[in-house]
């Protein structure tokens, strides 16, 4: 289908009676047309006038938005309007052109300056009207332009109104879920609030950086007997007596740059000061925490009174438990040096003296331990000293003839590694003093105690006096000091035991 320009040729006029018609059925579509909200409706209507008004073959409506042509209305919906579409965008620039085949025209519909699209009507049933049918067009196609321009103002308006309830919508449910997760963490804050007050601990929280409590629990309220709300906004040294707040301090500043590491510190003991002034001894625990991104110091204090108490008397009871045992043993020693007298065989003698040393070796561990303030462990070195001069004098030996020397680099023993040690020495330093200088022959016993290259203990007892015989085998010894050393060092203590008779008699025990 191909365009043309205005022919300028008038054709005949219709009958009075069909113009008439003509025009009541175009008044009687702009009546509804200007009220019309919908572009589509109004297009339908104009392609429904112009079929009933010219009886055509084509008519098309070509919609430009935006200076660009969209889809195309047609009657009929077979034709296929894409080349004309084509054409008229391109060469239309009057306000109407007819047809190639003179039985139809295009109508170039605008508002203003704006372009809203063609209407084109084809193949007219009675081509010999076709000034009439032109000039009825032209005189509606400003109501036409009007209702499409009103149509698309509404529909715009219309759709910005949908943008717009959607975006309420979309507000409005933004809010309940902004609202829903408010009262859900709230309720999550409340039973964290719950949990951190229901803790039987005090918990102390603070700024790393500057030692200022921020919060506490209602057990850290009773633990001081302070309100909440005079413990947040105290420094953490005025929780704490002035007798120990350098060691406070210490402690909160190794728990801090430690922590910062992410090494967890066992638990550290501390006092507490009430309102009262009473000190109470604490167990501390700390370890940092976030709290709203935030870096926090969190301390968790345990009031441990009665366990301290409970040590308090559990110290006093063994230190009775040692000393009754240390006066027993001193007793049965009494008891075996009143017999001692009795007898006036050298060998049965001998017999009770050496038990009565053994005896003697165990008891100063027990007064040792009731001494200590450590009831657990002894000092390893001045046991040794204390044991070695009670051997010296049972054996009246003295020092101008017989030198004791000490390298001693073990630190404390527990009573299950002092005991059989000490008995050990008892018999190895006993025999020394016994047989390995007789007559008044003067010597040295050389004692030494340390940790091997292995980290075993090494106890070497040597004496640089006459030795023992070559033909002696410590396994197959009848002394019972003797067979007691070997049972102590190689099954209580797992370890070996060597005689070497280079220089005297040495012994090295290794466990």
């Amino acid at each position: 289908m191909g365009l043309t320009t205005n022919s300028g040729k008038v054709g005949k006029l219709p009958a009075t009676d069909k113009r008439i018609a003509d025009y009541a059925m175009v008044l009687d579509l702009l009546g509804s047309l200007t009220a019309t909200t919908s572009e589509k409706v109004v297009i339908e209507s104009i392609m429904d006038l112009f079929k009933r008004l010219c009886a055509p073959s084509a008519v098309i409506y070509v919609p430009v938005i935006d200076g660009l042509p969209v889809e195309a209305s047609v009657f009929p919906v077979t034709l296929d309007p894409k080349a004309f579409v084509k054409e008229i965008t391109c060469d239309l620039h009057d306000d109407y052109s007819l047809t190639v085949s003179g039985n139809g025209f295009i109508l170039r519909i605008s508002y203003g300056e704006i372009l809203l699209g063609f209407i084109v009507v084809d193949g007219m049933l009675f081509p010999k009207y076709i000034d009439h049918y032109l000039n009825l067009s032209l005189s509606i196609i400003k109501v036409i332009a009007l209702s499409i321009n009103n149509a698309r103002i509404y529909q715009s308006l219309q759709d910005e109104m949908d943008e717009r309830k959607k975006m309420e919508e979309k507000i409005k449910l933004d809010i309940i879920e902004k609202n829903q997760m408010i009262d859900e963490l709230k309720e999550s804050e409340q039973r964290l609030k719950s949990l951190f007050d229901g803790i039987a601990d005090a918990i102390f929280l603070a700024d790393p950086e500057t030692g200022y409590i921020i919060d506490a629990n209602s057990a850290a309220s009773e633990l001081l007997n302070k309100p909440i709300s005079d413990i947040i906004g105290l420094h953490y040294t005025e929780i704490h007596p002035k007798e120990t707040e350098q060691y406070s301090r210490e402690l909160f500043s190794k728990h801090t740059s430690i922590l910062r590491q992410n090494i967890q510190l066992p638990p550290d003991e501390d006092y507490v000061i009430r309102s009262d002034g009473k000190h109470i001894p604490v167990e501390l625990n700390s370890k940092i925490v976030y709290i709203k991104g935030k870096r926090i110091a969190q301390g968790v204090f345990r009031d441990i009174t009665e366990r301290k108490n409970a040590e308090k008397e559990m110290s006093v009871l063994l230190k009775e438990i040692h000393h009754r045992v240390k006066n027993n043993m001193q007793i049965i020693s009494s008891l075996l040096s009143l017999q001692t007298e009795k007898i006036s065989d050298t060998n049965l003698q001998n017999i009770f003296k050496d038990s009565q040393n053994r005896i003697k070796a165990m008891a100063l561990i027990h007064e040792k331990l009731y001494q200590s303030s450590n009831l657990a462990v002894i000092d390893v070195a001045e046991y040794i000293q204390d044991l070695s001069s009670e051997l010296f004098h049972s054996y009246n030996t003295y020092s101008d003839t017989v030198e004791l020397k000490l390298d001693i680099d073990i630190g404390s023993f527990d009573i299950d590694l002092i005991v059989p040690c000490g008995l050990v020495l008892n018999e190895l330093l006993s025999n020394a003093l016994k047989s390995a200088f007789p007559s008044g022959r003067k010597g040295i016993i050389m004692i030494s105690f340390n940790r091997n290259p292995d980290d075993k203990y090494l106890l070497v007892v040597s004496d640089d006096g006459i030795g023992i015989s070559e033909e002696f085998d410590i396994n197959k010894t009848e002394s019972l000091g003797l067979q007691l050393v070997i049972d102590l060092i190689t099954i209580k203590l797992n370890g070996t035991i060597d005689i070497d008779r280079t220089m005297g008699t040495k012994f090295t025990m290794i466990f």
